[in-house]
């Protein structure tokens, strides 16, 4: 859905500005779809109102990740 409407914007010959900035709202909105959607699936917890995906560890502090 997001790459097919970068792909509408920059085949209309939108500057990558203004292709960020009418993105950037429409993410946010998906990604918040997609964590509602998937709860507190892992228990991840619910940070921001994001469903939980907000207080995911960087890889690098993950159990068994290399440092």
């Amino acid at each position: 859905m997001l790459f097919q409407r970068i792909q509408e914007l920059t085949l209309a010959g939108e500057p990558n500005e203004r292709i960020a900035a009418v993105v950037a709202p429409e993410a946010t909105y998906v990604f918040g779809l997609l964590a509602t959607g998937l709860g507190d699936l892992g228990g991840l917890g619910d940070v921001g109102g994001l469903g939980g995906l907000g207080d995911v560890p960087a890889p690098a502090t993950q159990p068994g990740a290399k440092a």
